[in-house]
C-alpha cells in the first residue's frame, strides 16, 4: 500500500500513534485511537487507506500499510 521514500517513515508514524492499543480493532477503532492521541493529519490519511477489516495486531496493521 506505501511505497517508496518515505513509507517507512510513514509505517513508524503511524505504529507510534498506535502505541499501546489493544487488539483486536477495526480499522475505525485504530483511526479513532489515533485521533484521541493527537495524530498528524498525515497519520490518519496514512490509516484511511487501510482495508475494513478487523486487526489482530501490531504486525497486521504493518503488514497492510506495506501492501503485503
Amino acid at each position: 500500500m506505501l511505497k517508496g521514500f518515505g513509507a517507512m517513515e510513514a509505517i513508524a508514524s503511524a505504529t507510534d500513534s498506535l502505541h499501546g492499543i489493544d487488539f483486536p480493532k477495526s480499522k475505525d477503532d485504530l483511526m479513532e485511537y489515533a485521533r484521541d492521541r493527537n495524530a498528524s493529519d498525515h497519520v490518519i490519511e496514512v490509516l484511511e487507506k487501510l482495508p475494513d477489516q478487523v486487526y489482530n495486531s501490531m504486525g497486521d496493521v504493518i503488514n497492510r500499510l506495506r501492501g503485503v
